[in-house]
């Protein structure tokens, strides 16, 4: 009897242990990758990295296909609405200029757009496209101080500054893209007590008129509600998608 207990014993024990769960995975070497997005549409990953090189990474193969060779630092990226236009931010500028590389997938031409740099701008940062298709950029500063950020229309090719955070700031877009969020990384913390420091820009009815836009302070938690319409990722820079 006791034997059969044992056993009985020994057999809840088992049913009822928890299960092992491994997960499993693939690691890519990318020694200088910067940031990343996957075009679900193509089935590739493309990352930015530091050596101006856009590698592609295509996941059914598990293999690298053919890189971009671009120029410049590369930085923050992003695809937009219609898949076709990945908009890649430069660390690189001149005494006049700062810019984003315009890739269009379908030729895998890229073109610069440039925008006239501000007092100390030292090129761009991230990118995030939001529903309206146009992308959300930030910049960066040679020293420490606030940067222009631009709303740029790759298919018109309008660019204008929406707003001036601190430099380095992280830029999102909701799920559904009509929210777009940005927020500082600023000496080893986010600051969130300063009205230009984390923000959610409303694309109104997702259209492209700066006049029908209204804005509003946020803190950190601003991040969830921004997301909050729909899901997505987590891209390199730390800021939700």
């Amino acid at each position: 009897m006791k034997t059969l207990v044992r056993l009985l014993c020994c057999i809840s024990l088992l049913i009822l242990a928890p299960l092992r769960a491994d997960a499993v995975g693939t690691l890519i070497s990318a020694p200088n990758r910067t940031d990343m997005v996957y075009d679900a549409g193509r089935d590739i990953l493309y990352i930015t990295s530091t050596n101006s090189t856009l590698l592609r990474y295509q996941l059914a193969s598990d293999s690298f296909l053919p890189p971009f060779v671009l120029s410049g630092s590369l930085m923050g990226l992003d695809l937009s609405p219609d898949g076709n236009k990945l908009v890649i931010a430069d660390a690189r500028t001149t005494n006049s200029l700062v810019w984003v590389h315009v890739v269009d997938l379908t030729t895998g031409q890229d073109t610069l757009a440039t925008f006239n740099a501000a007092a100390n701008e030292s090129g761009t940062f991230a990118v995030a496209f939001a529903g309206d298709g146009a992308s959300y950029i930030t910049s960066r500063f040679a020293g420490s101080g606030w940067v222009p950020m631009r709303r740029y229309d790759p298919v018109t090719g309008i660019a204008s500054v929406i707003a001036n955070p601190r430099q380095d700031s992280m830029v999102s877009s909701s799920g559904d893209g009509s929210t777009v969020l940005w927020e500082s990384f600023y000496g080893g913390d986010y600051v969130t007590n300063s009205s230009n420091d984390a923000a959610v820009h409303r694309v109104t009815a997702l259209r492209a008129s700066p006049q029908s836009q209204t804005w509003e302070t946020a803190t950190t938690g601003a991040r969830r509600s921004a997301d909050s319409p729909g899901s997505g990722v987590t891209p390199a820079h730390g800021s939700p998608r």
